[in-house]
């Protein structure tokens, strides 16, 4: 989605992850907070937009200026969804 790696994901929380997460355990979650949380604010057509240049590389000024605000949010955000079905 919009990580590519527990890296980025880790860097957006704040590094209180579990280091035995997997990106791949994660990835559900970050889609449903991102649906639920913050693509009513976003909007559907920014949504879309921003998390299809991002996938294609393909950045826009405004996407790469608006990225790190929605990471932070949405890497918060899971962590709380995440945490009614697995161990943080």
């Amino acid at each position: 989605m919009l990580f590519n790696h527990i890296t980025q994901f880790k860097e957006s929380v704040g590094g209180a992850v579990n280091v035995s997460l997997e990106m791949e355990s994660l990835n559900p979650t970050i889609a449903d907070a991102f649906r639920l949380h913050l693509q009513p604010w976003l909007g559907e057509v920014l949504s879309e937009t921003l998390i299809a240049n991002y996938q294609d590389n393909v950045l826009t000024t405004e996407d790469a200026a608006l990225l790190p605000y929605v990471r932070l949010a949405l890497a918060k955000l899971t962590m709380y969804e995440y945490s009614r079905v697995g161990g943080i």
